[in-house]
């Protein structure tokens, strides 16, 4: 080593001992405070960056799943119209008005979850995927369908689900269900840069305890949101399944009772005006079959035998 370079090493060390000495160890403490803080920010970031990922592939799933239920609508529609507007005895039970009824309670429900939108936390497909998950496979704390819910209830049962279950079975409630559906409950922490106006040791030390506090809240939120993210991809294969042969059937059914469309809809309509029957054997055999697919995938869309705990 050069004589300058002894030199120069040697005053940086006195210019440290002696900044030292002038702050009665406050330069040391501030750069422990410092280190300390830069360590913590860094597993904080690393956590942050891991819920922020599966929050973003939840609500991506929600909206597939969302999109799959209004591409249904048509399809839904399409019965209620028939079912409504056929005066033949389709099913020996009787059971058509029921069959109605279930179709109306789900259009409404589904309405609900297309404007709420879960206090503005979610887009109107992904909130509708939030309401169409819990319908299959959860159930309102009254044991209540979620599908036969609407408004402020189908808000308060589908966050409590998503939540982990009500407060009272030991779940994370409404609040948890925010923290999944809703995103992560504060912005991100900003990071105090080492140019910035934090000069004493205190002042980094409280903004440490803020970050070890989030990042404990992070690393409690990842094992219930990769949990939720995974059933969430689960149900949306069975939820696309369900709806893909349904929409199939109802189009085949549809070429029978209307084979030539609207010319077979008007054509109908005039025999019941002359007290004729509107359908041949083979049209009401796929209104029948109409009416039984219909009740099929509306109980397996509320299939709320299911609990948030079996997922």
């Amino acid at each position: 080593m050069s004589k300058v370079k002894k030199i120069g090493k040697a005053l940086a060390t006195t210019g440290k001992g002696v900044e030292y000495a002038v702050t009665l160890g406050g330069s040391k403490a501030l750069k422990d405070a410092r280190n300390i803080y830069d360590e913590s920010y860094a597993v904080y970031q690393e956590n942050y960056n891991q819920v922020s990922r599966i929050k973003t592939d939840t609500d991506n799933v929600l909206k597939y799943i969302g999109d799959s239920i209004s591409s249904v609508q048509p399809s839904l529609l399409f019965c209620q119209n028939v079912l409504g507007e056929s005066k033949s005895k389709i099913d020996q039970s009787g059971s058509k008005s029921e069959t109605l009824a279930k179709l109306h309670s789900f259009k409404t429900s589904y309405n609900s979850a297309v404007t709420a939108g879960f206090g503005g936390a979610l887009g109107g497909a992904t909130a509708v995927g939030a309401w169409a998950v819990v319908s299959m496979v959860g159930s309102a704390s009254t044991g209540a369908a979620l599908s036969g819910l609407s408004g402020v209830a189908a808000y308060n049962a589908t966050l409590a689900w998503f939540g982990g279950g009500a407060l009272a079975a030991g779940g994370a409630g409404m609040s948890g269900g925010m923290m999944v559906l809703g995103g992560i409950v504060a912005a991100p922490i900003i990071f105090i840069s080492a140019k910035s106006s934090y000069k004493k040791a205190k002042k980094i030390t409280i903004e440490n305890d803020k970050i070890l506090k989030e990042t404990k809240t992070l690393i409690e939120l990842l094992p219930e949101a990769k949990m939720q993210l995974n059933s969430l991809r689960k149900y949306y294969s069975i939820i696309k399944n369900l709806i893909s042969e349904y929409i199939m059937h109802i189009d085949r059914l549809k070429k029978i009772i209307y084979p030539r469309g609207k010319w077979s809809k008007a054509k109908q309509s005039i025999l019941r005006v002359f007290s004729m029957k509107p359908h041949t054997v083979e049209q009401v055999q796929a209104l029948r079959e109409l009416q039984q697919l219909t009740d099929a995938f509306l109980v397996n869309f509320d299939k709320h035998n299911v609990t948030s705990n079996a997922v």
